[in-house]
């Protein structure tokens, strides 16, 4: 009989390699519902069919074992695109604090396809984790500057989340800490285990009032579904790190 560890460890990887499928069809979603009010889609068609063809394809190839790693640095690469199109892409008509909300969710989730890599590759390289880690750094700072620096998302965290300002300090200084612990790789373990709890309260209380962001923000209803489910991949991942890698510590001379 399986241990708990054993099917948190299947969960993750099971929920890790189906993601490809779940972008692709939000996506297809989330242009479905802009084409209401669009006469064409802010993205060309046929980079949209490229892409949601290489998001199945990769999907396929993590799920089957088959070349994981190189399927998992492909798809990160993806995510990577659209990081940088829908922050600088003009016909999305988004604005300025909806596009870093976005940009910002993606570079957290190839942080973390970029550290699943690094664990499926048979030679552990460091490249990929130290990039990953990195990645991981720069979203969780990113995070606690949009908690602070961002109308919206102050306002969105005070509304669902009693204590006020001082909740809003707590939370922001666990994004900084754990942003510089990724940043510099030390206790890993540790403040991966801090972040899964974090992440797990921030979608539960914050992101998943879809109301709240489509009717009071004017947000895409499916823009919003895209990011719960950036959001589940994170915490995915930081469940990922807490089991697979450990702490570095610094050692005394």
């Amino acid at each position: 009989m399986a241990s708990a560890g054993m099917l948190i460890d299947r969960g993750t990887v099971f929920l890790l390699c189906r993601y490809p499928f779940i972008n692709a069809v939000t996506l297809l979603m989330l242009l479905g519902e802009r084409a209401k009010r669009e006469s064409y889609p802010p993205v060309e068609p046929r980079l949209i069919y490229i892409h949601v063809g290489l998001y199945v394809i990769c999907g396929f190839f993590m799920s089957l074992r088959w070349k994981r790693k190189e399927a998992t640095v492909v798809y990160a690469g993806q995510l990577a695109f659209f990081a940088y199109n829908m922050y600088t892409n003009s016909s999305l008509k988004y604005k300025e604090w909806m596009r870093v909300r976005m940009a910002t969710r993606h570079v957290g989730t190839i942080g973390m396809c970029l550290l699943f890599a690094h664990l499926n590759d048979p030679k552990r390289q460091g490249f990929l984790r130290k990039l990953g880690e990195g990645l991981v750094g720069i979203y969780l700072f990113c995070c606690a500057y949009l908690l602070n620096s961002t109308t919206e998302d102050k306002k969105a965290f005070l509304w669902h989340v009693p204590g006020g300002d001082w909740s809003r300090y707590a939370i922001t200084i666990m994004y900084l800490t754990s942003s510089l612990c990724f940043m510099s790789g030390y206790f890993l373990r540790d403040i991966a285990l801090c972040m899964v709890i974090t992440t797990a309260f921030m979608t539960s209380f914050v992101e998943s009032d879809i109301s709240y962001w489509t009717v009071r923000l004017h947000m895409d209803y499916w823009n919003q579904v895209r990011l719960i489910a950036d959001n589940i991949l994170i915490l995915t991942g930081f469940i990922m790190i807490f089991r697979k890698f450990g702490n570095r510590v610094m050692k005394s001379d």
